[in-house]
């Protein structure tokens, strides 16, 4: 867990945890609907369970990013990646909404969180990297399941969100610390998840 989270916040990333079960809880049928766009009904039940383990898996994932940008030995560039990712989450743009696709709304964000912590992973000395406390497959894991997710993206919002990667990529590779950015807040502060990305992103400055 992150050095810096209070318990009452490390309460709220169970809430978001639970919000999102809930979530999935509420919109599985149509989960299901959305997914057969994508997928046959062999593959479907497989496409289900990709969406709903990098779904449950954002918060601890952000939580991750967050942690490895602000190690020692990570590039400024790589606090530059993890705020904007941040600012996604937080609700400023959203290429999926969750208030019109439930569960599957928040693959976006899923994804964009989930590729830029392995493009921050990636940029680390693998010793610096293996500071942070974290499964030993998990990176590996991951990638595996975002293969299958981008597969279940509309080609618009993985457009979208591949030219953000690349942008944060090319930012990685000079290693420069990004522009001055400006205060990220949750665009529905009712929603768990923007309201622990927005809180992520009051400890974690700006750039000057």
């Amino acid at each position: 867990m992150l050095f810096f989270l209070a318990p009452e916040w490390k309460r709220v990333l169970e809430d978001v945890k639970k919000a999102l079960a809930k979530e999935d809880e509420s919109f599985h049928d149509s989960l299901e609907g959305v997914l057969r766009l994508y997928v046959d009904e062999e593959h479907l039940e497989r496409a289900v369970e990709v969406v709903r383990r990098l779904v449950f898996g954002l918060p601890d994932n952000l939580e991750l990013l967050v942690q490895l940008s602000c190690i020692p030995e990570a590039s400024p560039a790589a606090k530059g990646v993890a705020r904007a990712t941040l600012g996604y989450v937080a609700g400023k743009e959203d290429l999926l909404p969750e208030s019109r696709y439930g569960i599957y709304g928040y693959l976006d964000d899923a994804y964009l969180v989930s590729r830029s912590l392995l493009l921050v992973h990636a940029s680390l000395p693998k010793e610096a990297s293996a500071k942070i406390s974290t499964e030993e497959e998990h990176y590996v894991k991951l990638d595996r399941l975002l293969v299958l997710a981008q597969r279940l993206l509309p080609a618009e919002v993985r457009a979208g969100l591949d030219a953000k990667l690349a942008s944060s990529k090319a930012l990685l590779e000079k290693g420069e610390p990004a522009g001055r950015g400006v205060a990220i807040v949750a665009l529905r502060p009712e929603d768990p998840l923007q309201a622990f990305a927005a809180f992520l992103a009051r400890r974690f400055p700006a750039p000057a």
